[in-house]
């Protein structure tokens, strides 16, 4: 299985995420730069039936789910400055997952994601 994690603009998450990918799961993972806009080229580049998207920011996480519905997972680790921002919490939606750090992705397994 091939990993495509999404870099967004002033987001940390997709380091770690690579990181855990790479070097604790042995997966192959590699970063593509996206904006929220972009879904389309991700499509493309990357087809699947079903996408997980991790990141700290509610807001993008919505506008994810908004586009492609039932065909993505989102993940939502409560650490940084935005998972504890209680406008930014009310504000959105909550995600399909959350965790309590980007870490606790080493407690579940890929079908944990997909059946969310």
């Amino acid at each position: 299985m091939n990993f495509a994690v999404l870099q967004f603009p002033a987001s940390n998450c997709d380091q770690d995420a690579i990181h855990a990918l790479r070097h604790v799961l042995g997966q192959s993972a590699r970063y593509v730069w996206h904006k929220e806009k972009a879904l389309g080229d991700v499509e493309r580049m990357y087809p699947a039936k079903h996408y997980v998207m991790i990141d700290d920011k509610l807001r993008i996480l919505a506008a994810i789910k908004k586009k492609w519905k039932d065909r993505v997972t989102t993940v939502f680790p409560k650490q940084g400055h935005y998972a504890n921002d209680d406008k930014i919490l009310a504000d959105y939606p909550p995600a399909d997952v959350s965790l309590s750090h980007i870490g606790a992705l080493l407690n579940h397994e890929r079908s944990d994601f997909l059946s969310a």
